[in-house]
């Protein structure tokens, strides 16, 4: 979620259009392809940082989840962001809201629905 937050508010234009298309690329990078990575990278590196007979574990596995989604919910989550209506902004600040403080509480029952969308068929 900071990484959206970054992306959507505080990055400028220019550094906006580098960074959203490698998330972009990343979270369209296929599952198996991670698991061909974790296996043959991070495993090694587990099963000599641990002294264990194998690296293939629940351990590696769960990193490997963690690298995979984060650049999916980064992109949602920006997505998400970009799409609040101003009016909300607006009536954040008129709350005493400063820039600060408006990226979890204005913006968090907002973003919550639009997120909830992308994991429903109704939209």
């Amino acid at each position: 979620m900071g990484s959206a937050i970054f992306i959507s508010e505080i990055a400028g234009n220019r550094l906006k259009e580098i960074v959203k298309p490698i998330i972009e690329l990343l979270a369209g990078i296929p599952s198996v392809v991670y698991g061909l990575f974790g296996m043959s990278a991070i495993a090694p590196l587990i099963r000599n940082w641990l002294n264990l007979d194998t690296g293939l574990n629940i351990f590696t596995a769960s990193l490997i989840l963690g690298l995979m989604i984060v650049p999916i919910i980064a992109s949602m989550s920006e997505d998400a962001l970009s799409n609040v209506p101003k009016s909300i902004r607006e009536a954040g600040f008129s709350f005493g809201f400063n820039e600060n403080g408006m990226y979890f509480p204005g913006y968090h029952s907002r973003t919550k629905r639009d997120n909830w969308q992308y994991f429903t068929w109704f939209g």
